[in-house]
């Protein structure tokens, strides 16, 4: 006699401001009108306060003499909001205040403080804004991890950065399993998304010992555990079918972990990258288990980049890649790009024609290439460019860390040449064919 074990199934929605659909926002940044007469300001902050306390720091006590018509304000405790201070006031003193550019810009920095003093939830780990208040664009993207802090001027938004963060902070699953309960949790920027609840209903209850009734009693706890498993397997199978996912990891009981992988269909088995014991009595709290399943997400972006550049190096000379940053970037104009692999520290020089989709490597040219307008030939960030192309053809794009964990044999100078810092086998597999 068997029963349903599930004796509940809901689903759970985490409450914060993190935003979390950021590649949708990058593909409609990539189709951003290029401007060549009012830039787009282009801000990373690094949102990580100086102190404990993520509010705001007083103001210096005045001297009694200081304090008739003084207004006191308060000062952000953010590092990276003073150095934006900094920056705005020097771009400005860079404009004649009489022109529409100084106006504009000014505008664009009163929205950002504005947005920084009012909106920006004090939980954010970092923030990135696209302001250009000619073109009518406001938009502030908040973050569950630091960013390099940057402020740029462009005919176009700089989205590497932000492209970079979320390819490395991609979205993986946590199942959290014990005989009892399961919970898959959805996992982005180190920030728990939605997730699906299942509870047990524990049967059958055993009552007696001895006998037939403990034989019984073993039989039917054993039916119970083999389908509350199947049915885990079945609910989260429907989700991750939902949700674009790399990785999943299990985390709980160790005992029940190994029937219940076996009732996975093999594709979602395949995204199973770690099964972590952990004693769920101590009730970890949702951070705790993203700190716990981390290193594995990591690990298994570590594992994907290294199969991009495998992948790229064995379809080399065959048609199906190219590398090099001309053979790149004439792909890219041609839209024929399906996944563009690069290292993170690689970086080029380049111009771009911006309204014909016309780019090329080094200084612009005293000739417009294809006959047009030299005067709309500007220097451009090739790593932004590329970026943007790939967005614009709908293709993906794939970071390749440079750096290795520095464990105490690989720190030692002796296992390294002049002083470098070691780098990674897919990094140094790429740089052998331009790093792009």
């Amino acid at each position: 006699m068997a029963t349903n074990p599930v004796q509940r199934i809901r689903e759970r929605d985490y409450s914060h401001n993190i935003d979390l659909h950021v590649p949708d926002f990058l593909r409609d940044m990539a189709k951003a009108e290029p401007n060549l007469q009012n830039p787009y300001l282009s801000l990373y902050l690094d949102w990580t306060p100086s102190f404990d306390d993520p509010g705001r720091v007083p103001p210096d006590e005045l001297k009694r003499s200081q304090r008739r018509n003084v207004e006191t304000v308060s000062t952000s405790k953010r590092p990276a909001r003073t150095w934006f201070e900094q920056q705005a006031k020097a771009a400005l003193e860079e404009l004649d205040p009489r022109s529409q550019r100084y106006t504009d810009l000014q505008a664009d920095i009163d929205q950002v403080n504005a947005y920084l003093d009012v909106d920006l939830d004090p939980a954010a780990r970092g923030v990135f804004i696209v302001s250009n208040v000619a073109a009518g664009i406001f938009e502030p993207i908040v973050l569950g991890v630091p960013v390099p802090t940057s402020m740029e001027f462009g005919p176009l938004p700089s989205l590497s950065t932000l492209a970079h963060i979320s390819e490395d902070y991609a979205t993986y699953g946590i199942l959290v399993v014990n005989q009892q309960e399961a919970e898959l949790s959805f996992v982005t920027q180190g920030t728990k998304d939605t997730g699906v609840y299942l509870e047990s209903n524990l049967w059958p209850r055993f009552t007696r010992q001895g006998g037939v009734s403990e034989v019984s009693y073993r039989e039917r706890a054993g039916q119970r555990v083999l389908h509350f498993a199947k049915a885990i397997a079945e609910e989260v199978t429907k989700a991750l079918r939902e949700v674009e996912v790399d990785a999943l990891v299990l985390v709980g009981s160790e005992v029940f972990m190994t029937p219940l992988v076996n009732q996975f269909p093999e594709a979602e088995r395949d995204l199973i990258v770690a099964q972590v014991p952990y004693d769920l009595s101590t009730n970890p709290s949702a951070q705790e288990l993203v700190d716990v399943t981390a290193p594995y997400a990591a690990k298994s972006e570590r594992g994907n980049e290294a199969r991009a550049v495998a992948t790229l190096r064995n379809e080399l000379g065959g048609g199906g890649a190219v590398a090099g940053t001309i053979d790149v970037l004439n792909a890219l104009m041609a839209r024929q790009v399906h996944e563009l692999v690069v290292n993170e520290d690689w970086h080029e020089h380049g111009w771009g024609d911006l309204s014909l989709g016309v780019y090329g490597m080094g200084d612009i040219p005293a000739e417009h290439p294809t006959g047009g307008d030299v005067a709309n030939l500007v220097e451009v960030d090739l790593v932004d460019a590329f970026v943007r192309l790939t967005l614009q053809a709908d293709g993906s794009v794939e970071f390749i860390h440079t750096g290795v964990a520095m464990t105490e044999e690989a720190a030692d100078p002796a296992n390294r040449g002049a002083g470098e810092l070691p780098r990674a086998e897919p990094a140094v597999s790429l740089d052998e064919v331009g790093g792009v």
